[in-house]
């Protein structure tokens, strides 16, 4: 603030908390790239963390696996037991995902009981390993619903799209993964079909 001369005098300074602001935009932001319900990246974040491994790989000439595996039955279960234990074992499922896999892949909620493991520089074979521990562990996880004393084990079906990334799309390696799910599903419960490019 200046004088009638000219000569400043004083100062003015306007702050203002944007705590709350900044909060509200990471929460949005989160929203946009998770899910909900498993905290998983979402269809959105997957699809563009799928994308970037594409093209590293590509640079790189590596290999990369993606896998869809989807819930056997799930359906049953949510109809049997309501769709609150549904989402319980979801997140149980979502967890044990995660604790079977090494820091650079990724594993993402498809949508409702469907999910998809990125994993970078991983041919078929070491994939299949990594599956094989994912269906040990979770077919020893002990699902009691509140409404009945009986517990029950969920399994898991897998299609696996394996590519040297010569000149594959993004669509092609989920085609192909997608395709090798319905061959597993349409096999039977707990069944792998691999699809190699």
């Amino acid at each position: 603030v200046s004088d009638e001369n000219g000569v400043i005098r004083h100062y003015l300074a306007v702050c203002e908390d944007i705590t709350q602001r900044r909060q509200q935009q990471e929460k949005i932001l989160h929203q946009a790239h998770f899910d909900s319900l498993t905290q998983l990246p979402n269809r959105f974040l997957a699809l563009d963390r799928l994308s970037q491994c594409i093209m590293e790989a590509q640079r790189n000439n590596d290999s990369v696996s993606v896998l869809f595996l989807d819930l056997d039955d799930f359906k049953k279960v949510n109809d049997k037991f309501g769709h609150l234990f549904g989402d319980d074992v979801l997140k149980v499922i979502a967890k044990k995902l995660n604790e079977n896999l090494r820091s650079i892949d990724l594993t993402g909620r498809w949508g409702g009981e469907e999910f998809i493991l990125i994993l970078p520089d991983t041919n078929a074979k070491q994939a299949q390993e990594i599956i094989d521990r994912i269906r040990k562990n979770i077919a020893n996880i002990p699902f009691s619903p509140s409404s009945t004393s009986k517990k029950f084990n969920v399994t898991v079906s897998f299609g696996i799209s394996e590519s040297n990334l010569a000149d594959v799309s993004l669509h092609d390696i989920l085609a192909k993964a997608d395709q090798a799910l319905y061959s597993a599903k349409t096999k039977g419960r707990n069944q792998v079909v691999v699809h190699l490019e």
